[in-house]
């Protein structure tokens, strides 16, 4: 188990991976009250396919036997301050990806951790830039795809987001906002297009982890995967709660 330090999984807010994959989360059995921590959704859509565990400043918080493949998503919750986020290899403990943030124990934050060899960057959830009536989103590009591989984001079939280029991590660091949507005729389905065409790169009609977008609520939606792969990594889209 976890010694009391200075993090600790959230053990009543597990989310579902995508693909039926429970996250692996380890609890903290101390029945202390906990002081008040920043939420983090750790999110890994690296193509890397090395078996890996989570750390943070040197602990390793993922379980015992489970490791963290593509499109992998866990809540997590941290006390704030100065942050070390590693994914290392399973066996071994090499690092794969290592990150620095210094986290705000009343904020939200979304980690992500992309690319192949892997990068990983922690995201504010900016929600003063979010509507409690009306439905908060922001579009993701973390597909490796060429430079001039433009995508549109499309639920149901309105364009929410047009243009996107596969992000950097300076892009990254600047994607903290949310866009405002008053409501959409169908709200459970994410298309991604070629830029001005209406080729399908990847749709989602089953949004597992949010169900469907509703007034009020606050989501992050990515693009992913390696262009032409048929495996695991395959091109994918889908969305996550930037709220919780």
């Amino acid at each position: 188990m976890l010694t009391k330090k200075n993090r600790v999984w959230a053990a009543a807010a597990l989310l579902t991976v995508a693909g039926g994959m429970t996250s692996c989360l380890k609890n903290n059995n101390d029945i202390t009250p906990q002081r008040q921590t920043a939420k983090v959704l750790v999110l890994n859509v690296s193509s890397n396919t090395v078996p890996a565990s989570f750390y943070d400043n040197g602990q390793k918080v993922s379980q015992d036997g489970a490791t963290i493949g593509f499109n992998f998503m866990a809540l997590y919750s941290a006390f704030g301050g100065a942050h070390t986020f590693e994914l290392r290899k399973a066996s071994g403990d090499s690092v794969i990806v290592s990150s620095n943030v210094t986290l705000d124990s009343t904020l939200y934050y979304t980690h992500i951790i992309y690319n192949n060899p892997a990068r990983s960057i922690t995201i504010l959830n900016d929600l003063t830039t979010a509507s409690q009536t009306k439905i908060n989103i922001r579009c993701l590009n973390l597909s490796p795809a060429p430079a001039d591989s433009l995508v549109d984001f499309y639920i149901g079939n309105e364009k929410i987001d047009s243009n996107r280029a596969y992000m950097g991590m300076s892009e990254l660091a600047y994607a903290t906002k949310f866009t405002q949507f008053t409501n959409f005729s169908v709200n459970n389905s994410i298309y991604v297009k070629r830029k001005g065409t209406n080729e399908v790169l990847a749709n989602n009609n089953t949004l597992k982890t949010i169900g469907y977008f509703s007034a009020g609520g606050v989501y992050t939606i990515y693009f992913a995967g390696t262009p032409g792969s048929t495996g695991t990594d395959k091109l994918m889209v889908d969305a996550v709660p930037s709220y919780y």
